[in-house]
């Protein structure tokens, strides 16, 4: 039995689920910008990660999203 699904990664102790996870938390918004990646909060997940991945190397950049999904 899971006792909380509040985010523990941030302040906003909402609940986790993978859109908070990857792209609203405050913790996997700082990584983003540590790699030099912004993207819109109010566009849809899919749109996200399209301005995700236009800001990336195109050779790598399926890449480094899944490495900074994971270390997330």
């Amino acid at each position: 039995e899971i006792e909380s699904v509040a985010c523990e990664l941030c302040i906003l102790q909402v609940e986790q689920i993978a859109t908070h996870l990857f792209l609203h938390c405050n913790f996997a918004r700082r990584c983003w910008n540590f790699i030099g990646v912004n993207f819109d909060l109010s566009a849809s997940p899919l749109q996200s990660l399209e301005q995700i991945r236009s800001q990336l190397p195109q050779a790598f950049a399926m890449e480094i999203i899944i490495i900074l999904s994971w270390t997330v």
